[in-house]
């Protein structure tokens, strides 16, 4: 409901002057359409609804046509101006280190299996999640992530695995771990940081554990990973 939601937002927040809409009234409750939603507004058997005064206002506003003339400033000792940096940065221009690190978690979180990976970042490029430049750049990030050999057997086939999957304690209380992974009988987690390292990612773990004990009545092998520097810690 909350996507679709945003969606309503997106689409009325763009029309300058006025906007038109037509749709169904919705047959159930369960608000899981654009429709349904709409449905909301409708009171009785109205079958219009209006909000705001009617646009009376049919000119058009017209783009400047008259010329303009940038200042041009001639710089003849440009080269003790210009300094070209001779390592590239860690992490895309305009992109702070944390959203780099939750774009790397997204797609942690769409991957099953390290033969995935390709499908993903084309699915994220299609839906604007990233660009064609980045692409390449995050693959190699992933890559060296999921090949480390602490955690590289977490990523391969034969393996039964839930990702971010909420779990319920006896207290009603919820949990998330990013990746719960058995094989061959053996529990395992993994969650990804991003950011410092912090004692309560530790002891954020060690209440999975808790819960998966009493879940499954086995003490799971616990990873944090922190994705800026590819460090893996096991509890």
């Amino acid at each position: 409901m909350l996507d679709i939601i945003n969606v309503l937002y997106v689409a009325f927040t763009r029309p300058k002057n006025e906007m038109y809409i037509y749709t169904v009234k919705a047959k159930g409750e369960n608000y899981n359409t654009v429709q349904d939603i709409l449905s909301l507004l409708f009171e009785g058997e109205s079958v219009v609804y209006e909000e705001g005064v009617k646009s009376t206002n049919t000119k058009q506003e017209k783009a400047s046509t008259e010329n303009y003339h940038p200042q041009i400033n001639h710089h003849s000792n440009w080269r003790e101006k210009v300094q070209i940096s001779k390592q590239a940065p860690t992490i895309w221009d305009g992109v702070s280190a944390k959203e780099y690190g939750n774009i790397i978690h997204t797609l942690l979180a769409k991957l099953s299996y390290a033969s995935e990976l390709d499908k993903v970042l084309k699915d994220a490029f299609s839906e604007g999640l990233i660009n064609e430049e980045q692409v390449l750049t995050l693959k190699e990030k992933i890559e060296s992530i999921m090949m480390q050999k602490e955690i590289a057997f977490l990523f391969e086939p034969g393996i039964s695995i839930k990702i971010e999957q909420e779990i319920i304690s006896d207290k009603g209380e919820f949990s998330r771990p990013d990746r719960v992974v058995e094989k061959d009988g053996e529990l395992f987690i993994i969650d990804f940081k991003t950011g410092e390292e912090s004692e309560n990612h530790r002891k954020q773990l060690e209440k999975y554990e808790v819960l998966l004990f009493q879940i499954h009545g086995k003490k799971a092998k616990s990873y944090l990973l922190y994705i800026e520097k590819n460090k893996i810690i096991e509890l």
